[in-house]
């Protein structure tokens, strides 16, 4: 009986070891080389993937953000207004009105914005 134990171990390492053996003729046998796209086809079906579409444009949406953040609502800004009254028995006035503002930020609130800018481009960029 031992005998037979035996036989049968030698049996199962020998077709382990041609499994092994075959295994290892099939992986040390060079590939056929995969014929790839030129250069000038990658780019243009990369161009046309909806996913490269959408992140440029959302780096494009991150770009006027950063720069709406920099310049903010905080330019110098120009008003007019232009009116005409008519007085019964003293004829007419022509009255203008110009304003010249610029409000300011206070508490380092420009270089907030900036760095935020500067953020949203980097998170649209990656």
């Amino acid at each position: 009986m031992k005998r037979m134990n035996f036989r049968a171990s030698a049996c199962a390492f020998a077709a382990a070891a041609l499994l092994s053996l075959v295994c290892g003729m099939a992986q040390a046998q060079p590939m056929a080389p995969v014929e790839l796209p030129d250069a000038e086809q990658t780019t243009t079906a990369v161009a046309q993937d909806p996913s490269v579409a959408q992140a440029r444009a959302a780096l494009e949406a991150a770009s006027h953000g950063a720069a709406m953040l920099s310049a903010g609502p905080y330019e110098w800004t120009v008003c007019g207004t232009a009116q005409r009254r008519r007085v019964d028995g003293n004829g007419n006035s022509n009255e203008w009105n110009i304003q010249l503002e610029r409000p300011i930020r206070i508490g380092g609130k420009a270089e907030l914005d900036r760095k935020l800018g500067r953020s949203s481009l980097a998170l649209a960029r990656a």
